[in-house]
């Protein structure tokens, strides 16, 4: 239950995700425009960074949110007339001189910016991790509307990512659907890598399409592969990182990466698609089964928790009740250094003195989680001296916390927004 209540919202905006960038990376890959979702972040960036300048806008505020969209449509309209200019370079040359311009412009923009690096770090990492029931609601709705115009306009789309000079003989209005079809892109980008980084979406764009190229050109049959593919990596990447507290991001990317190099690895050596896929989703079932495992058997108590556990720790006895009872001897937390034991004593803990302690040690040994787990005490509004205690202990590890009023609630509105630059930060 720890590991579905640390990593459930984020492996369900992940699935948003490779939902709908898995089918505009099958339209990236066969346009040859690649690395269109860099360009149009980096432009987003701009955007956002602007309207902080200007404004003092947060990047998920709503005036962050149109400067960045604003500024990913002029790029749109840019690339839509580019192409059909026909001027001799290719697009994606193109695309490679905006990023680059809109890279400088924005590195300018963060040198005058206060806290400009912080744009820089959710623009390259995000905060997947941290996803909140908010970004879900909005990533469904986001998405839901752009899967609905690509539906409404999938025969014109594909019919220009599959032949961009048949489209023009047959008379169509190829810069109008191109500038639909990167405004959509662009919307998708705004609030995709607001949410998960660079790296995250621009891998769910790209690899997944590539590998389902490796199988099939039927559209249908590609984009079940690239959801399939999606959803395997990610799952995989997110208990990966939770297992071995490594960064959700690059997880997850390098899972993707696996997936293309044994499915291409496969291909090469002419096995069947039939066995290929099937020796592909055993081999996911293997690597999910032995994380979960890892996850398991790290924990004694996960193992028997209705039996008694004696843990030995610098010669020392750290005595356990059965599951539902707290810890005998409160001195010893501070010698555990396994996270999920001291997860699961928080979890079955109502003593505060227990809880403020457990996340103490937490955000010595573990400071990710350490701080997920101390947002978690807050939001009980436990009493103002456990609360102090932890509030002081966050506010050595993050500057944003300085402001945080013990007085009020967790939930008022003032210390939401703390919590939250928290998170992004």
């Amino acid at each position: 239950m720890d590991t579905i209540s640390l990593l459930g919202l984020p492996f369900i905006v992940a699935l948003e995700m490779t939902v709908i960038l898995g089918y505009v990376g099958i339209h990236v890959f066969k346009r040859e425009i690649i690395f269109i979702d860099i360009a149009m972040a980096q432009v987003a960036a701009v955007g956002a960074i602007a309207a902080h300048l200007a404004f003092e806008a947060h990047s998920d505020s709503v005036i962050g949110y149109v400067s960045a969209f604003g500024a990913t449509l002029v790029i749109a309209g840019f690339y839509s007339l580019v192409r059909r200019w026909n001027i001799g370079i290719p697009l994606e040359a193109i695309i490679g001189v905006t990023y680059a311009i809109a890279a400088a412009l924005a590195l300018f923009l963060v040198g005058v910016s206060p806290g400009g690096h912080v744009h820089i770090h959710q623009m390259l990492a995000g905060s997947i991790l941290w996803a909140t029931p908010k970004d879900v609601l909005l990533c469904g709705v986001v998405f839901t509307f752009a899967g609905l115009c690509f539906y409404f306009f999938r025969k014109p789309f594909a019919k220009i990512s599959d032949d961009y000079e048949g489209a023009i003989r047959q008379g169509m209005k190829t810069a109008m659907w191109d500038f639909i079809f990167y405004a959509l892109v662009g919307l998708i980008i705004t609030i995709a890598v607001r949410i998960a980084g660079v790296i995250v979406v621009f891998t769910f764009l790209i690899i997944p399409a590539t590998l389902s190229a490796v199988f099939s050109e039927n559209w249908n049959k590609r984009l079940i592969i690239t959801w399939v593919t999606g959803a395997i990596a990610t799952g995989i990447g997110l208990l990966f990182a939770d297992v071995f507290d490594f960064s959700v991001g690059p997880s997850i990317a390098f899972f993707l990466g696996i997936a293309l190099a044994f499915a291409a690895s496969l291909r090469q050596m002419r096995v069947t698609k039939t066995v290929t896929t099937i020796v592909s989703l055993a081999t996911s079932a293997v690597l999910i089964i032995w994380l979960l495992s890892l996850s398991e058997y790290s924990d004694p108590i996960a193992m028997n928790p209705n039996t008694i556990q004696d843990y030995s720790l610098n010669k020392e006895t750290v005595e356990m009740k059965t599951e539902n009872e707290e810890i005998v001897d409160i001195s010893q937390i501070v010698l555990i250094s396994d996270t999920a034991k001291l997860v699961k004593i928080f979890n079955n803990s109502d003593d505060m003195e227990i809880r403020t302690t457990i996340v103490s040690r937490l955000l010595e040994i573990n400071q990710k989680k350490g701080i997920h787990l101390a947002i978690k005490f807050l939001k009980t509004d436990p009493p103002l001296l456990f609360r102090q205690s932890i509030v002081n202990k966050l506010k050595n590890i993050s500057s944003g916390m300085t402001d945080y009023n013990m007085e009020e609630p967790f939930n008022s509105a003032d210390n939401q927004q703390i919590i939250k630059k928290v998170y992004e930060q």
